[in-house]
C-alpha cells in the first residue's frame, strides 16, 4: 500500500511536459476504439486496468490545469510588481534620484555610501540597490561606508520605459558603455 502511494506521489514531481505525455497516452488508451487497441495489441491491458488508467488521466489533467493557472497568476503578479517598481522609481525624492544618477554614472554601477543614510536604507529595502559587500575598511564608527550597486531590474526598467529614461537621461546611456 505504501509503495503504491509513493508511486502516485512520484507523479506529482514530474514536469509539465511529462504530464502532457501521460495525459495524451492515457487519454488515447481510454478513448480510442476497440479495433484500434486490438490492432496495437493493448486492448487486454487497457481493459484490465481501465480504472487505473482513468485515474492517472484525471490526475494528469488536474496537474496540468493547476500548473497552468499557477503560471498565469505568477505572470500577472510579476507584471503588477514591475508596474509598482516603475511607479516607485518615478516618484523618488531628489536625494534618492541623485543616488541613482551617481550609480548610473559610475563605470560598474557601484559606489560607496554610508549605510546609516535613510535614503540608502530605503532604496535597499525596495530592492533598487543592494550592498555588494559586508566588509568595510572604514574605522570611523560614525560613518560606515559600504559599496552599493544598482539591481539589474532597475537598469532594464530604465532602458524599457520612456518616462524613466527621460528622468535619468543625463546619467544613463547604455549604448556608450
Amino acid at each position: 500500500m505504501a509503495e503504491s502511494i509513493k508511486s502516485i506521489l512520484a507523479l506529482f514531481r514530474l514536469s509539465i511536459e511529462s504530464h502532457i505525455c501521460i495525459t495524451l497516452f492515457t487519454g488515447s488508451c481510454l478513448l480510442l476504439p476497440k479495433e484500434v487497441l486490438e490492432k496495437i495489441d493493448v486492448f487486454v491491458v487497457v481493459n484490465n486496468y481501465r480504472s487505473i488508467i482513468g485515474t492517472v488521466f484525471l490526475l494528469s489533467i488536474c496537474f496540468i490545469v493547476v500548473k497552468t493557472i499557477k503560471y498565469i497568476i505568477d505572470k500577472y503578479q510579476r507584471s503588477k510588481l514591475r508596474r509598482i517598481e516603475k511607479e516607485y522609481l518615478l516618484n523618488l525624492d531628489k536625494f534618492q534620484t541623485q543616488i541613482i544618477m551617481e550609480l548610473l554614472q559610475s563605470r560598474d554601477y557601484t559606489r560607496e555610501y554610508d549605510c546609516k543614510n535613510g535614503s540608502i536604507t530605503k532604496l535597499e529595502q525596495y530592492r533598487i540597490i543592494y550592498r555588494t559587500s559586508s566588509v568595510t575598511a572604514n574605522y570611523d564608527m560614525q560613518h560606515i561606508f559600504f559599496p552599493y550597486t544598482l539591481n539589474p531590474w532597475v537598469l532594464d526598467a530604465i532602458d524599457d520605459d520612456k518616462k524613466l529614461k527621460k528622468k535619468f537621461s543625463l546619467a544613463f546611456d547604455r549604448s556608450t558603455r
